[in-house]
């Protein structure tokens, strides 16, 4: 692709990758509607995600005569323990979407840099400027104000009084992610994102299949129903494969502060989507509360680590958190 035709696309390619990520809510509330477990169906995402890259992996090393050396024990202990964070944040967001609406816990998700800040900021001594702690201060008001009261239109799958529930799911999702984000933070350099994301896909889903089998039976995970294989490919190829690469391939052409910030997108997209298609309309309290949110997100991403200048920022940007 010619340097012009790249820069005439990268706009396009931006938000076109924001579209596709916030439409993982959508196919996981279908997923679940087809009688998925949360747990089954991240497995399976997983399961096919990973097959597909590293069939590609393979193929690519192939072609150029030779594999890539495995890395060394610690390395692979710290992609097990993010692969197994990356399925628990699946299992724990998807799980929330039984309880609450979508715009609802795709916004609380979308705190996940903050807890990547906070993480970095206590287990490993990251420097925050003074703009991270106010975005976060501003980022708790948006909650409380996102989570008074119902959005109108049809109730979740389960609703029925479950809604702090589906909060605390759907905060653990953004607490996961943000520990698989530390765990890979400096991998991404050293290893390479294609290798780092096959590795924790794969560990993810492999982590993930045993906790089916010996939780829910043999039968849950085996999905019997187009509707349920239709959602797990959806998943699989649209928010996985297709945004998640889109954005890597963004930030040859952006800032990575820039991506991570496109990514605030993801729950007004997911927001819109669920309207449109489900009828799930926000409240006026809760869309005045998810502005303040995403607000503060973004000024907490403007005033992240010192030390790493990279780590808040990129964790958005690189993150398969949807």
């Amino acid at each position: 692709m010619s340097r012009l035709s790249a820069r005439s696309l990268r706009y396009p390619v931006l938000f076109g990758a924001q579209l596709a990520v916030g439409s993982a809510a959508l196919m996981a509330r279908a997923g679940l509607a087809a009688g998925l477990s949360a747990t089954a169906m991240s497995a399976w995402r997983l399961t096919v995600a990973a097959g597909i890259l590293l069939l590609a992996l393979n193929l690519t090393a192939a072609r150029r005569g030779g594999r890539s050396p495995l890395p060394d024990r610690l390395t692979l202990l710290r992609l097990t323990l993010a692969g197994v964070c990356l399925g628990l944040h699946f299992v724990a967001w998807f799980a929330s979407l039984q309880h609450v609406s979508v715009a609802r816990s795709t916004l609380l998700v979308a705190t996940g840099p903050l807890w990547a800040g906070l993480g970095g900021r206590f287990l490993l001594g990251h420097r925050l400027k003074a703009a991270f702690w106010i975005g976060l201060a501003v980022a708790a008001v948006g909650v409380w104000l996102v989570t008074q009261g119902s959005a109108d239109g049809p109730p979740p799958p389960k609703g029925g009084g479950s809604e702090l529930l589906g909060d605390l799911q759907a905060t653990a999702g953004a607490v996961f992610v943000a520990a698989y984000l530390l765990l890979v933070e400096d991998l991404q350099t050293r290893l390479g994102t294609w290798r780092v994301v096959a590795w924790t896909y794969s560990t993810a889903a492999v982590s993930l299949l045993p906790v089916v089998l010996l939780w829910e039976g043999t039968p849950a995970l085996a999905p019997v129903s187009g509707a349920a294989w239709a959602a797990i490919l959806g998943l699989a190829l649209v928010p996985q494969m297709l945004g998640h690469t889109a954005m890597n391939w963004s930030l040859r052409h952006f800032p990575a502060g820039l991506v991570a910030a496109s990514t605030l997108l993801e729950p007004i997209f997911a927001a819109g989507l669920a309207w449109v298609l489900l009828g799930e309309r926000v409240s006026a309290l809760q869309g005045v509360g998810a502005v303040i949110l995403l607000l503060g997100v973004l000024l907490a991403l403007r005033g992240g680590s010192a030390a790493a200048p990279e780590t808040v920022q990129t964790a958005s940007a690189s993150a398969d958190n949807s």
